[in-house]
Order: C-alpha cells, then structure tokens, then sequence
C-alpha cells in the first residue's frame, strides 16, 4: 500500500462508530490494521469493503488476532521474529514510521501508542540481548563474512568485481561499506562497467586488462553470464608469482562457475562459489533460529507487562470513582460535625478533618489493591461491575481505557 494514502485511510478507520484507534503496518510483505475496537468485525468488514476482498480471499490470506495473541503477534513482527528473513532489521524502522503517521494523522491515540511503544522497546531488548541479528544471512553478506575470515580486516583492500551485474555489485557494495578500498570493474562491455564504477566509486575497465587487474587485487568477485570459466588456474598460476605469492581471494557468484576450481589448489589462492556462500547463510540462519528462542522469552515477558498495563489502566476509572466516593461521604460527614458543633477550636476542626482522611485511606486500602492486582479476565471484570454497583458508581463497561484520564490526573 502506497504510504501516501495510509493517514487518510487510517482516518476513514478511525471515523467508523465503534473504532477508537488505529494504526497501519504496511511493508513489501505484510499489510497489518492494528485497531482498539468495540466491535472487532466492524474493522474486517471495513477492510472487505474498502479493498473489494471476499470472504473467501479472507479465509485463504488474512488472519485476525485480538487480546493476549495481538500484542504478541505486534511484538514478534516489530522483533523480526516473524519476517521472511529471520532478525532483519528494516521492520522496526517500518513499525516506528507506521507509529509517526498514526500519531500525526489523529488515528492513533493512548492505547495503540503505548502498544506500538512496547513493540518498539521489546524490538530494541531482542536485538540488544540476542545475537538474532549478527549473522549474514544474505549471500552478499556473507561474501564479507568469508572475506573477514581470510584477511581478518577488510579495510584498505582492493577489490575486482568482474561483471556488471546485480548480484556482484551487491557483493561489492557490501565490501566497500565494510571498508574495502579501490574498487575495478572489469566487463565486456565497458559501458556498463562504467555506470557500476560510477555507482561504487571505482574504475572501468574492459577484458583486456584482467590480468593486471588480477596482479593488484586482493578480493575479486565474479559474476558475469560467460558459459565457460572467464578466469583459469593457468592464468592465476602466473599472476600468483607475480603477486609473490599474496593471499588472493575469489568469490563466484555465477552460475555456472566464473572461476576455474582448480585455482582453488594454488598456494595462498582461496576459491569460494555460491554453493560455499549458501552454506554460510544456512549456517547463520541456524543460529538465528537458536536466538530467535531467546527472543521469544523477552517478548512473553513484554506482553505480560503490556497486559499489567491494561489490567491497571482499566480499573483506573474505578478506583478513581470508588475514592471519590469515599472523600465525597467523608467530606459530607465532616462538614455535619462541624455545622453541629461551631465552637470546636481550629485545631480539633484539623484533627477531624485528618482522622477523615486516614479513615477513608485505611478502609480503601483492601479494595485498590484487588482491583490494581486484577488482569484482564471475566471473573475481574466482575469484580469492577460489583464494585460499581456495591457503591452506586458507574458501570464501567460505559468507560474505556482509550479515553480515561490517568488516576493522576483525575485526582490533581
């Protein structure tokens, strides 16, 4: 979805009757409507409507979660335990943007905030207290990654990228960013070499220079569409004594093979091909997949507090009721001691109004506890209807958490 089109989209949600909030995950391979709702299948219904979904395209490609299993789905997306490529790192900023424009667009409020906050927070503590995300687990990452292995430090290293195409500039732009040096680009057709160079920051070249090239690099990375090998072990043997005998490291990306295997049985020549890459990314993916455990013991943990919050940020109207009741009695009391007694001194008149307070302090002690400690369940939403009904207080399924003040702010 177009994220031009998100804020506008999030107010139409947000204008239907029983939706209070809103916000609108959108990415290259989720479309999520995270709502605050008091009829649920008013949002499914908005969402057929509005995009001409059937039911049976609903049944085959969406899914819908709500309570406990919605703010955990929310958390395992914005952990990047649930993406396609396990602890990728560009859902987080998607979740954060998908938070701004909800904010800025009036669609997201109080509730759906504080979740997208946590989702973010719970994010942050799954990166920083796993290792879910220090693995390649792309074949051009981990061309860097073997790179590291033969030289230890990349930085300073000159690298030959022989082709122009997609693969191998990925490759190579991932060595530069990890500080490779001069960068040569050595193709058949010079022109395209040239846009490569120009997108790297390095040189073009044409086939006839691949053997000097060779002499003075330290990485080459291949992958052109030649159908036989476009640098052989006899070439490289002669280049390997020029070199005196340097460390030269080939990556082969192509398919079939760039790079003659028998390079590989040259002294200090290390040859890598896609079936060694793959094998790398395997192996990192397996790790993350053992990290990915330990994330999802942080995000159980985050749901539990985010369902503490709810719990508390529900029965706050209640409690705030119940002790308005109580100073609204104590207060009325006092004032009818006093009215029936004008002549007590000031300082009695203070003793009374204080034994008031701790009073009402002492006998709503029992009562604020039980209700903070309550989650979310039926038996405590009885409890609150009891409450309200023992002390002729509100029914507090008219309220919503969306829009109660804060305890603090209704007691000043």
């Amino acid at each position: 979805m177009p994220e031009a089109s998100l804020p506008d989209l999030m107010r139409e949600m947000v204008a239907l009757p029983s939706v209070r909030e809103v916000a609108v995950v959108s990415t290259c391979n989720r479309v999520e409507f995270v709502a605050l709702a008091d009829e649920p299948e008013a949002v499914e219904g908005f969402i057929k409507q509005r995009f001409g979904l059937t039911d049976e395209w609903m049944a085959r490609h969406a899914y819908e979660y709500g309570g406990r299993d919605a703010l955990t789905h929310l958390f395992r997306v914005t952990s990047a335990l649930d993406s396609l490529v396990l602890g990728e790192s560009q859902i987080l900023g998607q979740v954060k943007n998908s938070l701004s424009m909800g904010l800025s667009s009036g669609a997201t409020g109080t509730v759906i905030g504080r979740v997208f906050s946590h989702a973010i927070r719970t994010a942050k503590r799954v990166r920083t207290e796993t290792a879910i995300a220090e693995s390649a687990v792309s074949i051009s990452y981990a061309a860097v990654e073997l790179a590291r292995k033969v030289f230890g430090r990349i930085d300073g290293r000159r690298v030959l990228v022989i082709g122009a195409g997609k693969m191998g500039a990925l490759a190579a732009k991932q060595l530069v960013q990890a500080g490779a040096g001069q960068v040569d680009i050595c193709n058949r057709s010079v022109e395209r070499a040239q846009a490569l160079a120009a997108e790297l920051g390095g040189k073009a070249h044409g086939f006839e220079a691949l053997a000097q090239l060779l002499e003075e690099a330290d990485i080459v990375i291949s992958s052109t569409g030649a159908a036989g090998f476009v640098v052989k072990a006899e070439l490289v043997r002669e280049v390997v004594v020029r070199r005196k005998y340097r460390p030269l490291f080939f990556i082969d990306i192509a398919v079939p093979r760039d790079i003659d295997p028998a390079c590989d049985q040259l002294q200090n020549v290390y040859v890598f091909d896609i079936d060694d890459l793959e094998k790398v990314v395997d192996a990192n993916l397996s790790t993350r997949r053992a990290e990915a455990i330990a994330g999802e013991r942080i995000v159980s943990e985050e749901v539990a507090q985010m369902e503490r919050w709810f719990a508390e940020h529900s029965v706050v109207p209640t409690i705030v009721e119940l002790r308005n009741h109580f100073n609204a009695t104590k207060e009325s009391e006092v004032e009818r001691i006093l009215r029936a007694h004008p002549s007590l001194p000031p300082e009695q008149r203070e003793l009374l109004h204080r034994f008031g307070n701790q009073l009402v302090a002492k006998l709503l002690h029992g009562p604020t506890v039980a209700l903070r400690s309550s989650t979310a369940s039926a038996s405590d939403q009885q409890l609150m209807t009891a409450t309200s009904r023992l002390f002729g207080l509100h029914d507090p399924g008219d309220a919503h958490p969306a829009g109660a003040a804060s305890e603090g702010e209704q007691e000043g």
